[in-house]
């Protein structure tokens, strides 16, 4: 993992694993950004889970992005993709704060 981070130009020092299920999520705090790790035979759908959310992002989507670099990253065994690190508060924010757009607000130019 750490030479995927290497390759996609990112500090591997202090990476914390922050979940693991299906897929392992690190964070690099130097970074700082979120790794995500799954198997070689994922990158296929990888490849379309980044292009697909870099155009949500383009279209002011409320997405985490991912980095602004080429990927994802394979090996023999592993497929990395990196994303942008949001910082998170220690107190549950309100729920009208929670996001500007609403069911049915279109002011942004699409409608959940």
């Amino acid at each position: 993992m750490a030479a995927l981070c290497e390759r996609a130009g990112l500090p591997t020092g202090g990476l914390r694993l922050l979940l693991h299920h299906a897929t392992g999520v690190y964070f690099a705090p130097d970074a700082p950004a979120l790794v995500r790790i799954s198997s070689a035979a994922d990158a296929p759908r990888l490849r379309t889970a980044v292009a697909l959310t870099r155009w949500l992002t383009s279209h002011r989507f409320p997405v985490t992005e991912p980095l602004d670099i080429e990927h994802p990253l394979t090996d023999d065994r592993l497929t990395a993709t990196f994303w942008v690190y949001y910082p998170q508060t220690a107190q549950a924010l309100p729920a009208p704060r929670l996001g500007a757009l609403r069911v049915g607000d279109t002011t942004a130019g699409w409608v959940l």
